[in-house]
Parts: structure tokens; C-alpha cells; sequence
């Protein structure tokens, strides 16, 4: 697929259609994957099964989240930048192979984490006293990508959270909901889920998702580069 593949109006501009632009617009869709709750909530858990303290590996994955977020929407500032405010083509899906390859990222990072996380619970301390809160993030990510995914179909198309196309979501939607009701049943045959764990769980995968959407929605169509670096094509 070329990088204008998909363009509506041919007036209108993408980074990827200018070389300059185009390597720091690949950037940012790279790192908006570590991003994402999914993998965000990985981390946790796995840090979890390492760590003899509860809160610490809770505290480095949303501090290095914010971070990372905040990096990879002035990239892709940068990455519009090139483009003259009044020729954005806002709106256009990321190519069909960047949006597979981050949601195989995703899913595949957060089963994987699954796959460490739920045999230690029951064998080891640490693991099994956090297990109810690992269900209710498991709980929490579902509604995430639902809330997300609805308010994609309803807002404008510069407006979204996801540049990926609406069946590329559909299918990340459907990894995550096996893998987190997966992990919920067998989470729930180790330990017990008492309900506020549960929705402390919860909380926590939304929050981790709101920091995420909150950094989206920093303007993303401004002037970050010095106007040498700006090329007018």
C-alpha cells in the first residue's frame, strides 16, 4: 500500500505523503503502541510477579506511559507541522499493516502477561495478593477499547483516538476480550475476588487509559519545528 493510499481529496496532505515528514510520523504510530493500555497493564503485572513491592511497579509503567505519550504527540506535531494547516488531511487511517502489526503488539503483549502472571497466583505471595486487582484491570481494559471504539464511531474523523481502520479495531476488541475474560476465569478458580480489589483493578485500567486519551488529545495539527525545517510541497 502506497502512503496515499486511501486519500480522499486530493488537495488535502498526509505526513506520509512528504519524505520529510513521513520517518517522524512512523515514529509516533510506533510509540503510540507502547501506549495503549494493553500493553501499559502488561507491564504491571509482569513487574507484579517480579517485585516484592505492590505499588512501585504501578507507579514506573504510568510515569513512563505519561512520558511516552507525551513523546510520541509532539512527533507526530512534528510530523504535521510539514503540513499547511488549511491542506490536513486529518482524518485519513493509518496504512491497514501499521494498525494489524500494533494490535497482534498489543494483544500478544497483554496475553503474554497473562500467560506469567496468572500461574503465580496461589504459589506466590505477591502475585496472589494482587490477583483480584489484576482481574478488575483485566475488566477495566474491555471497557477501555469498548468506550474507545465508541467514541470513534460517533466523533469526527480528526477527533478519534484511533487511526486505525473501524475492522482493524473490531478485531483488537475481540483479542482482548478473550484474553481478558480468559484471564478473569482463571484468576477466579486461584484466589478469591473480592469486589473492591476488583474495582480498585478497575479504576486503575481506566486511569491508565485516560492518561493515554488525555495526551491524544493534545492539538496535534501545530507548528512545532522551526519554519526552515518546514518544506512546502
Amino acid at each position: 500500500m502506497s502512503p496515499a493510499a486511501g486519500a480522499g481529496d486530493p488537495t488535502l496532505q498526509h505526513p506520509l505523503d512528504l519524505r520529510a515528514a513521513r520517518p517522524v510520523y512512523r515514529w509516533a504510530a510506533a510509540l503510540r503502541a507502547l501506549t495503549s493500555p494493553a500493553v501499559s497493564l502488561a507491564a504491571i503485572m509482569l513487574l507484579w510477579v517480579v517485585s516484592d513491592n505492590l505499588v512501585t511497579p504501578v507507579v514506573g509503567p504510568v510515569l513512563g506511559v505519561s512520558t511516552i505519550a507525551y513523546v510520541e504527540r509532539r512527533c507526530r506535531a512534528d510530523a504535521w507541522a510539514h503540513v499547511a494547516r488549511g491542506r490536513q488531511d486529518a482524518g485519513r487511517d493509518d496504512p491497514a499493516a501499521w494498525s494489524a502489526a500494533a494490535v497482534a503488539f498489543e494483544v500478544l503483549v497483554f496475553a503474554g502477561a497473562c500467560a506469567v502472571f496468572v500461574p503465580k497466583v496461589g504459589v506466590e505471595a505477591g502475585p496472589t495478593a494482587v490477583a483480584p486487582i489484576a482481574a478488575g484491570m483485566a475488566v477495566g481494559l474491555l471497557v477501555c477499547s469498548l468506550a474507545a471504539s465508541t467514541w470513534d464511531r460517533r466523533a469526527p474523523r480528526e477527533r478519534r483516538v484511533d487511526n486505525a481502520s473501524h475492522g482493524v479495531v473490531q478485531i483488537r476488541q475481540a483479542g482482548i476480550l478473550v484474553v481478558s475474560g480468559t484471564a478473569v476465569a482463571m484468576l477466579s478458580e486461584r484466589a478469591v475476588l473480592m469486589p473492591p480489589a476488583v474495582a480498585l483493578g478497575a479504576a486503575l485500567a481506566l486511569a491508565v487509559g485516560a492518561i493515554g486519551l488525555l495526551a491524544r488529545l493534545i492539538p496535534s495539527r501545530v507548528r512545532c519545528l522551526p519554519e526552515r525545517f518546514l518544506q512546502v510541497e
